[in-house]
């Protein structure tokens, strides 16, 4: 092994240690032009020039990471090295592969890297590598590993980055197949604390005072903000989908089972009391009135007919009532045909919008008693109709407080107060398990929004601790697998 000192030494005294450097002047432009012959260039200027190049590109890095890879390729050209590895110490006897020239990434699980760092435990074991040592394998390496023997680049040089402190050191390992220049050498030690003192700046940024407390200290600091923080009341919240409906609307239903023939109304549309919203088809309610009429004049012939043999036939006075009761029974059944008549036109009982899908949903439909046809709604009173998922579901009460984020307005919640929760869960329009509920806007000025407009409520249960809030979904997911 061989050491060696530090001394003073001028870049140009060691570039003229190299020897000439020549140059080519460019070729000439045109076809057949004169060309120059070479210039011989001092090698004082381009050895000075190669490292105030590199010197300059340091100071330009602003990362670490970026800084290690040029440690690692631009030195291996400036030094003429064939390897150069960027090792940095973590401890007093370990030792950590950084960089290595060429490659972009290490995997620090590699025969090559682990050998490397082998090594230098045993080189900072035998020798203080706070100073630069040049030395050949097998030197400090496992003579019994294929690697010492059949790495290609025996002669090895150790050169520490400059540091304000000796507990962790970053160096380099250059290497290559011939012993080093003294040249080469001084070099390196010059780029050297270049490196270490960009380093050094990097590493050196400001950080909060924290960031400075030794780390059990942090990470007590931070599990005791984590408990206090897991302890602050905040109130339990749901997310579930509404939609805005009418409160209390009209609901214009089917009189009689019958079909659709007509609507006479405009979707959205104000309508007023006593105004023609549907025609039914009514040919089997008309041709019945007249059968009804046609019957009624028939028991009227019958009656008469009794009248005139009442006063000469015993008969036709036990006859008479009969016709009489025969009458009644038919004008009955007459009014009641005009009367299904009449309903085959459905009218508006208030005023108010018309609110249904669309007339080509409802023209032509066949309708039981009793089915919905449309609804009229007043649109100053709305509410919404929020659909909870149970396993969203949080404890609510009439009273709660609620907030919807309207899709049409999504920047300008609306305040409302829950007034209606179902007790039992059905499925909804998505064959999701869900808890009916019902909000009522805030009288706060607001203007309603306009029917069957959706969005997304939220809706405010009591209080509890954050971390319930932050666990309370893995909590019921465990539940429910462990069964608890």
């Amino acid at each position: 092994m061989t050491t060696l000192n530090t001394r003073p030494q001028t870049v140009a005294a060691l570039a003229s240690q190299r020897g000439p450097v020549a140059a080519v002047s460019p070729v000439g432009q045109g076809h057949g032009g004169p060309t120059q012959s070479p210039v011989a260039v001092d090698p004082q200027v381009a050895a000075l020039s190669q490292l105030l190049r590199l010197e300059s590109e340091v100071r330009k890095v602003t990362t670490e990471r970026t800084l290690l890879h040029l440690i690692a390729n631009e030195t291996r050209n400036l030094v003429r090295g064939r390897q150069v590895f960027v090792i940095r110490q973590t401890t007093t006897k370990s030792f950590r592969v950084n960089t290595v020239s060429s490659l972009p990434t290490v995997d620090r699980n590699t025969p090559m890297i682990q050998w490397v760092e082998r090594l230098m435990r045993a080189l900072a074991k035998a020798e203080d590598i706070g100073r630069t040592l040049e030395f050949a394998l097998p030197a400090y390496a496992d003579a019994a590993d294929n690697l010492t023997s059949s790495y290609p680049f025996p002669h090895l040089f150790w050169v520490p980055l400059w540091s304000r402190t000796d507990s962790h050191r970053d160096g380099m390992l250059l290497a290559r197949e011939t012993p080093w220049l003294e040249t080469d050498q001084r070099i390196a030690e010059r780029v050297a604390e270049t490196y270490g003192h960009a380093l050094t700046l990097l590493r050196s940024r400001p950080r909060r005072a924290w960031l400075r407390l030794p780390v059990s200290i942090t990470a007590l600091a931070a599990t005791t903000a984590s408990i206090f923080a897991g302890l602050i009341p905040v109130p339990i919240t749901a997310l579930a989908p509404l939609e805005v409906t009418a409160r209390n609307p009209q609901v214009v239903t089917m009189p009689a089972e019958g079909i659709v023939q007509q609507i006479l109304v405009e979707p959205n549309a104000p309508v007023v009391p006593g105004q023609r919203l549907v025609q039914l088809v009514d040919t089997v309610a008309r041709n019945k009135v007249e059968l009804a009429e046609r019957e009624v004049l028939v028991a009227a012939a019958k009656l008469e007919k009794a009248s005139s043999l009442s006063f000469s036939d015993a008969r036709g006075r036990h006859e008479l009532g009969i016709a009489h009761a025969e009458l009644d029974l038919r004008q009955a059944e007459r009014d009641f045909a005009k009367t299904l008549l009449d309903k085959t036109v459905l009218v508006a009982g208030r005023s108010g919008i018309a609110v249904f899908a669309s007339r080509k949903e409802l023209e032509g439909k066949p309708l039981q008693v009793g089915e919905k046809v449309l609804l009229i709604a007043d649109p100053s009173a709305v509410e919404f109709k929020i659909d909870l998922a149970v396993a969203d579901s949080v404890v609510l009460k009439p009273g709660a407080r609620a907030k919807a984020f309207l899709d049409s307005d999504p920047l300008h919640p609306v305040e409302a107060t829950v007034s209606q929760i179902d007790y039992q869960a059905r499925l909804s329009e998505t064959g999701v398990a869900t808890y009916h509920v019902v909000a009522q806007l805030d009288a706060g000025g607001q203007s309603p929004p306009q029917l069957g407009v959706r969005g997304t409520a939220q809706l405010y249960g009591p209080t509890a601790p954050l971390a319930v809030f932050l666990l309370r979904r893995p909590l019921s997911a465990f539940r429910q697998w462990a069964g608890l």
